[in-house]
């Protein structure tokens, strides 16, 4: 009973931490002011990744920063990592932990010194990251470019005219849909376009707008209508969850930037300190001045 119940915990921490992940990526994305495709293809590149490694053994925030420059690059866009590396340290300053969930607080936070130490450990940590995600999916990371909101937009075209007066509505709510997806693993369990079905058939519930049925618009969508149903209930589980936060996972190994590591689980041993500190650590303390006095007539002098 008691290993059922921590692999049932353990499962929830996997959710969550994939979850916060995901919530990162899309805030970088609008700090950025990037795209929302590539925020869609760094997800299921950082969704994909974890189903091949530990989340133990990589952290979600320096993952989900690898991911994104990824995406990025497969994307064509002028965004490189000296520009993503301070949006996430920014992001990390910002999250604090309250009331079971992750707030994010509005007062202004430092700039980070790209020249600095946190900076430079943080661009090691992220390109090491970047070869591993490289190492693992290959050349099939370039697949993950296809997103579901093309998709959508394109059923919904062909199913509904430009006239239809709730046309807008509707593309807005199946897009709200597919964005919040990506904190959910159906990128790597479905098809682009069976995800983008799902997303029409609860815009449309959400909207009470009825779609064709003679023959079945799900079929046009080239869907099954069970895969649709299980896709759909997933993404309605999403808004009963509360917000995801990041918990700590205790390493053998501190892999994480000194910025971003937890003094609770993440202490490196003394034989991982940079060579900086252990030399300022092993350098004797300097003797202190003597303080030489001189007598004239009674007098003391320093």
């Amino acid at each position: 009973m008691i290993s059922q119940t921590s692999a049932v915990r353990q499962e929830d921490m996997e959710e969550e931490l994939r979850a916060y992940g995901a919530v990162l990526l899309q805030r970088a994305t609008l700090l950025l002011r990037l795209p929302q495709s590539t925020c869609v293809t760094a997800a299921a590149i950082f969704q994909r990744f974890f189903f091949r490694k530990s989340l133990a053994e990589f952290d979600v925030r320096v993952t989900a920063a690898a991911s994104l420059l990824l995406a990025c690059k497969l994307q064509d866009s002028e965004r490189r990592l000296k520009h993503i590396i301070p949006v996430f340290y920014r992001l990390h300053l910002r999250s604090l932990e309250g009331d079971g969930e992750a707030v994010y607080c509005k007062r202004p936070v430092p700039n980070l010194d790209l020249r600095g130490r946190d900076a430079l450990e943080m661009k090691q940590a992220i390109m090491a990251v970047e070869k591993q995600i490289l190492s693992e999916l290959g050349f099939g990371a370039s697949l993950l470019r296809e997103t579901p909101h093309r998709y959508m937009l394109q059923f919904v075209r062909a199913m509904m005219s430009s006239a239809w007066p709730s046309l807008m509505d509707l593309v807005q709510t199946a897009w709200n849909f597919l964005n919040d997806s990506t904190r959910s693993t159906l990128c790597c369990q479905y098809q682009a376009h069976e995800i983008a079905a799902a997303s029409i058939f609860l815009a449309a519930d959400r909207l009470g707008i009825q779609l064709p049925s003679r023959p079945p618009w799900w079929n046009a969508c080239y869907t099954r209508y069970e895969d649709m149903m299980q896709i759909a209930k997933t993404m309605n589980d999403l808004y009963r969850r509360p917000m995801p936060r990041w918990h700590p996972i205790r390493r053998k190994e501190a892999d994480v930037p000194g910025c971003l590591r937890s003094p609770e689980t993440e202490e490196p041993s003394p034989d991982q300190l940079p060579a900086r500190e252990t030399s300022r650590s092993r350098s004797p303390k300097p003797a202190p001045k003597k303080v030489v006095r001189l007598t004239l007539g009674g007098r003391s002098r320093r």
